[in-house]
């Protein structure tokens, strides 16, 4: 059990222990931002914030490269932690104009954040292990953060929304003690090449991105935004929110690590190819969805899909890239995550339960 629970290599268990403290708050938090709003009669607020959440990201990720290679993953990932933890407080508060400018500074961080977590894990792997070590990280995060959605959901219904919010910030100060423990990456401070991703001229990189990061970022921006409100409709029940909404991250836990092992030795093409077509069903199946029976088995698809596309976004990062071309890659990843998860939160906020999920199909198809 012990060996199924910790990884050999203490900064990946330091970075992905780290990571589920950090989203046990921040990411249940975000699952409930659209019905916390809703619940105050603002429907439109929610979605305009994870708009412009994830909009800063995409903007911010064209500076991200810069700190890392200023200060290192290692020290930017403690920095953005805390930075989060400021961020969530502002984005809880009353104040609108307090409420906005949180979430422009989570959206600042979260874009260095994700490029310096992306970095440190490719850093840390060696080809033979990549995926497996990616498994383990989507793993242990999921937990924390379907942990946090679960916790929140029943923290709800006792208290009031800002209360239980409050309550959960305890566990992100934790992940950012973790952070300060873990290594710094030898060969990754000075570097020298300053490209940037406009210098990117592989094809076979563009269509792994779009393969990959971006049909990830669609489905979790979808996931996010939609359907926590899609469920608060069917059921109008704060728990069931939860219980669904943590499967998505639950399942990733049971799943990753093999499926991230089997890439390893078989190869990454079918694996991609079974997630894309799993989250096709899981999109339709949302799409259908009337009943709570509906809506588990569309999240339970879903859930699956994410279990193989996640680690795979990460393993294919370190497959396509160099040491001199690793914080580039990872930028170009990341950059394309948050345009399709700002497409997915646009795609909920538009059209709602009756066409979002239609759409994301023939966008995913298309791709």
């Amino acid at each position: 059990m012990k060996n199924r629970l910790l990884s050999q290599n203490q900064n990946l268990n330091q970075l992905s222990y780290g990571f589920a403290l950090l989203f046990i708050t921040i990411g249940s938090i975000l699952q409930y931002i659209t019905p916390y709003f809703y619940a105050q009669g603002k429907e439109d607020m929610g979605f305009k914030i994870l708009i412009l959440l994830n909009g800063c990201i995409f903007l911010a990720n064209f500076i991200a490269p810069y700190f890392i290679r200023r200060y290192g993953s290692q020290k930017m990932i403690v920095v953005t932690a805390v930075a989060y933890i400021v961020s969530i407080v502002a984005m809880i508060m009353d104040n609108t104009y307090v409420v906005y400018g949180g979430t422009v500074l989570l959206g600042i961080a979260g874009a260095i954040l994700w490029n310096s977590q992306n970095n440190y894990l490719v850093g840390i792997s060696q080809a033979h292990n990549r995926g497996a070590n990616s498994g383990f990280f989507v793993a242990v995060y999921g937990v924390g953060y379907a942990l946090g959605i679960f916790v929140l959901g029943y923290l709800i219904e006792i208290f009031s929304y800002q209360n239980a919010f409050f309550m959960m910030l305890l566990f992100a100060f934790g992940g950012v003690y973790l952070f300060a423990q873990m290594d710094t990456l030898e060969g990754e401070l000075g570097e020298k090449n300053s490209a940037s991703i406009f210098s990117i001229r592989s094809i076979t990189l563009l269509e792994s991105v779009l393969t990959s990061s971006f049909i990830q970022a669609i489905l979790f921006g979808v996931v996010i935004s939609l359907v926590p409100l899609h469920v608060q409709m069917v059921t109008q029940s704060s728990v069931l929110v939860g219980m669904l909404s943590a499967m998505f991250f639950i399942v990733p836990l049971l799943l990753s690590v093999p499926i991230g092992k089997f890439s390893d030795k078989n190869g990454r093409g079918k694996v991609m190819l079974a997630g894309i077509i799993i989250t096709l069903l899981g999109l339709w199946a949302f799409h259908l969805a009337q009943t709570l029976f509906g809506l588990v088995v569309g999240m339970v698809a879903l859930s699956i899909a994410q279990a193989i596309l996640f680690p795979m976004l990460i393993a294919i990062q370190g497959d396509l890239s160099t040491s001199e071309n690793q914080a580039l890659v990872t930028n170009l990843f990341v950059l394309f995550k948050y345009i399709g998860m700002v497409l997915g939160v646009i795609l909920g906020d538009i059209f709602g339960v009756e066409w979002a999920y239609l759409i994301t199909i023939f966008i995913i198809v298309a791709v």
